[in-house]
């Protein structure tokens, strides 16, 4: 039983809700559907009974999914992504690409893959329907509330992307849920501004997953932007503001570096430029320095530029911010708890859709 979702036909859209129509049908009424979202609870309450202890956050989170409404609005939200792919092959436009919003569609993303190969086991949909082509791209909070972006980003978000995937290519962008829908048109902007393309957005589920902003590792990936903030708040905000050019340029110098080299540069020039030195002063000193650390190849615009930057950036900072386009694209978690966290949730929703599907099964026997 399918609720009306959020979709855009374009950045600039207002909200429209609608449901694709049902060319896949999870149950035929709202009774049934939550009949099979309760039997499916049953089953895997018993493999996750939920026991909150501080060691085990990652099967606490999993026991607040596994609950018949939760189970429901996954499973409804899955057959409406895959209906509009469906409805948009069928009228001859079918989408060549996906880009998921990380970090909390990431999961969406798999619930996705997972209902799809249970689908083409069943011969219920076909290949071509299915794109063969997944991206995804995070959009800060703050972009967000700003209603900006960095343009200068976008070009080296560009170098990251296969320009194949997206030019004269129809594009859907799909957030797992939707509040303002500032965060999904900003996205559908920012591919517009790259590829001179109009993509199409679409809210995956009805309800906000449990999931979302969890810190536990249940989402697999983290964001630099959250991480540069918890430490230096000026770092972030000193990167993100620079210009376009400033940032093209930059990013050309620390890719050139590499983080051998640029993060002890900056660990010196972070103290030098803190002195307050007169600009030809600091500028002796910064050459000094560099021949200190055997880097004789820097020019004239490249020493600009670290003049220019405040004498809070750090250089891990710097290259991580580079690294992962200001935060347009996500990292993976690090750590074995993560990790485990992460394993454990995968585990648990591929469980859910396979449960669910087997349940479905058993109303057609």
């Amino acid at each position: 039983m399918q609720e009306e979702y959020l979709f855009l036909e374009t950045s600039k859209s207002e909200k429209e809700h609608k449901s694709a129509p049902c060319h896949i049908v999870y149950a035929e009424d709202p009774a049934t559907s939550l009949r099979l979202a309760t039997e499916t609870f049953k089953k895997l309450r018993v493999k996750y009974p939920g026991d909150k202890t501080p060691k085990n956050e990652a099967l606490y989170k999993i026991s607040e999914i596994v609950t018949p409404e939760k189970i429901e609005d996954i499973i409804d939200g899955n057959f409406n992504l895959i209906n509009t792919l469906v409805e948009r092959s069928e009228k001859g436009k079918p989408v060549d690409t996906i880009v998921f919003l990380d970090k909390s569609a990431r999961n969406g993303e798999y619930l996705f893959h997972q209902t799809c190969q249970e689908l083409l086991h069943r011969q219920e949909i076909s290949e071509s329907a299915i794109p063969k082509n997944i991206r995804f791209i995070s959009i800060d909070k703050v972009d967000a509330e700003d209603n900006t972006f960095n343009r200068g980003l976008t070009t080296l978000l560009r170098e990251k992307f296969r320009k194949e995937d997206f030019v004269d290519k129809q594009v859907l962008v799909v957030d797992e849920y939707v509040s303002t829908g500032k965060t999904l048109k900003i996205a559908m902007e920012v591919i517009e501004e790259m590829y001179g393309i109009k993509p199409m957005g679409i809210q995956m589920y009805k309800d906000c997953p449990t999931w979302y902003g969890s810190e536990s590792g249940i989402l697999g990936v983290s964001e630099i932007s959250d991480e540069m903030r918890d430490e230096n708040t000026h770092n972030f905000y000193a990167l993100r503001d620079l210009d376009k050019d400033t940032v093209l340029n930059l990013n050309k110098f620390v890719n050139r570096l590499g983080p051998k080299i640029l993060i002890p540069l900056f660990k010196r020039l972070g103290f030098i430029k803190s002195r307050g030195l007169e600009s030809d002063d600091e500028l002796r000193v910064i050459q000094n320095t560099l021949e200190k650390l055997n880097i004789f190849d820097i020019t004239p615009e490249e020493l600009k530029l670290i003049q220019q930057l405040p004498s809070e950036i750090v250089g891990t900072h710097l290259w991580d911010y580079f690294h992962d386009v200001g935060g347009f694209i996500s990292r993976r978690m690090e750590g074995e708890e993560m990790s485990e966290n992460f394993r454990q949730y995968r585990r648990a929703l591929k469980d859910i859709v396979s449960e669910s599907m087997y349940q479905r099964d058993l109303t057609k026997d």
